[in-house]
């Protein structure tokens, strides 16, 4: 089974907070296809942080984060998107039309549209468009190509504790996930190697990077502070590469044979680099606040899906879903507490919710 993660601390909240303050993220505003679009001009704050490379130049400089799902159409035809959950929209002649994306019934309204949200794979995507009136049945195919969005990674670099790094360069390493990409670290050009991994020394203090490629940004940074030619970690350095993992809400209240959706984003991060497959499962606990190792099966009398379904995730996404949370009429009354265990690259964390029947 496919699933996700999540942050249970407080600690998570405080890190959205500082990270508000370091970077802004651009929106996707459709047009047929999901395109970025930032608010800052970021070709002169590009060039200011090569002319001085400092954390506050380097501040200026806005990511592209892309918004999923993103917005396609029968005019999208050789489209290039950066999210792979995608929003299929169209319209027909009469509401007696029916509509199948890729053998997926479509959604139809009163106002004669349609749309169904597809899962693309990397690569060129064909998606075919059948619509039925009658006997009478047309088909028509469009290929939409998605490329994940750029994302630059700084390693944490291997430091010596017998090397006074008052006197000796570091060397800084990383990756960015397009070889084609130009990256910038400390100010200066960097080579990139075909599998997009890089290398270049720098002095000891905080390491900056910046990505770019086409239209799209990215950045990324390593706090070190040295003292007496020892390099130590800054506070927060966490902060960029975090993931942001919350359930909008963990007391639900139900009556029995209700149905619910809860708000569960997830803004993907570097901490989620590496495979796109990531595990969500949904267990009961006895205890509201304490993990358990091995969760139990759901009960009796409940479904909980996560909506839209989503078959991969990707660094520099946000991506807007929800859980469903679907109950029996016959359940008995009181609080049910529910354990979501996520996994995905280098993260794994838990978080419990409590669904209480009236």
């Amino acid at each position: 089974m496919k699933k996700l993660f999540y942050r249970t601390d407080l600690i998570l909240i405080v890190l959205a907070t500082i990270c508000a303050l370091f970077v802004s993220a651009g929106c996707s505003q459709p047009n047929h296809v999901t395109t970025p679009s930032t608010s800052i001009d970021n070709t002169q704050n590009v060039n200011n942080y090569i002319n001085d490379p400092s954390w506050s130049n380097f501040q200026k400089i806005t990511p592209t984060y892309q918004e999923s799902p993103g917005i396609i159409s029968s005019q999208s035809n050789g489209a290039i998107v950066h999210v792979n959950l995608v929003k299929f929209i169209g319209r027909i002649p009469s509401l007696d039309t029916q509509v199948t994306i890729n053998n997926i019934p479509a959604i139809v309204t009163g106002d004669n549209s349609y749309s169904t949200l597809l899962n693309l794979a990397e690569g060129n995507n064909m998606i075919v468009i059948k619509t039925t009136q009658g006997n009478d049945t047309k088909a028509e195919s469009i290929t939409v190509t998605f490329t994940p969005p750029l994302t630059v990674n700084l390693d944490f670099p291997d430091i010596k504790p017998d090397i006074d790094y008052s006197k000796t360069p570091l060397t800084a390493t990383g990756k960015v996930s397009e070889p084609r990409a130009k990256v910038i670290v400390n100010g200066k050009y960097v080579s990139v190697a075909s599998d997009g991994s890089f290398f270049t020394e720098v002095s000891a203090g905080f390491i900056t990077a910046v990505a770019q490629f086409q239209n799209q940004i990215d950045t990324d940074w390593i706090g070190l502070s040295l003292e007496n030619g020892s390099l130590l970690p800054a506070p927060g350095q966490s902060v960029m590469k975090g993931s942001t993992i919350w359930l909008s809400n963990h007391e639900i209240n139900l009556k029995a044979g209700q149905a619910t959706e809860v708000d569960f984003p997830l803004n993907i991060r570097k901490d989620a680099l590496g495979s796109p497959d990531f595990n969500l499962a949904i267990g009961r606990v006895n205890d509201p606040i304490i993990p358990q190792p091995t969760p139990s099966p759901l009960p009796q009398g409940f479904k909980i899906t996560l909506i839209p379904s989503i078959d991969s995730l990707y660094p520099n996404i946000n991506y807007h879903t929800a859980l469903n949370i679907e109950t029996s009429p016959d359940l008995p009354p009181g609080p049910y507490y529910f354990q979501m265990d996520f996994s995905i690259g280098s993260l794994s964390t838990s978080q419990i919710f409590t669904v209480t029947i009236k």
